[in-house]
């Protein structure tokens, strides 16, 4: 269990980021669990998309903020 860092409800079960390490229930993900199962190994680099976008824009400067 924990709790998204969106909504901040408690799952059992979500996708985590690869930047910011946060959890996120699927709902709040932006992926399907059944997408999310597919991904297999992917999982591992799957990137909320705030934290996609802003990696995008900006170089990387080795610390990481929370962008929850």
């Amino acid at each position: 269990m924990f709790f998204c860092k969106k909504c901040e409800n408690e799952a059992r079960d979500g996708a985590n980021c690869s930047l910011c390490r946060d959890q996120f229930d699927f709902p709040c993900s932006g992926i399907s669990e059944a997408g999310w199962r597919k991904r297999g190994e992917r999982q591992r680099s799957w990137k909320y998309f705030t934290c996609k976008s802003l990696a995008a824009v900006s170089p990387r400067t080795g610390s990481l903020k929370n962008f929850g």
